[in-house]
């Protein structure tokens, strides 16, 4: 049986769908760090993947954030925004923060 063939207008036909699969983390860990610039932020996490590899990173600039601010009752600061998530065991989020 061949299988259904997606049409996407924009990019033509998808014959073939590889989907990776990932277990499920032991441990997650999440950070919300604001900057006083953009230009901050984007260092930082320049910096940020050179020591490691969040699981997720995603840099939000001023205008968002107020965009954000006060959604479902959430209260943001109005900067330049990362909100970083990491995955891992807790022994080595434990062996890592407490050298």
């Amino acid at each position: 049986m061949t299988p259904p063939l997606i049409l996407t207008p924009s990019q033509g036909v998808i014959s073939e769908v590889q989907v990776k699969l990932h277990p499920i983390p032991e441990a997650v860990s999440a950070a919300v760090c604001s900057f006083p610039t953009l230009n901050d932020a984007v260092e930082a996490s320049m910096a940020v993947c050179s020591y490691s590899r969040p699981a997720r990173m995603e840099l939000l600039d001023a205008v968002t954030m107020s965009a954000l601010d006060g959604y479902q009752g959430q209260s943001f600061e109005v900067a330049p925004t990362i909100f970083f998530e990491f995955h891992g065991s807790p022994r080595a989020w434990r062996r890592r923060h407490t050298n």
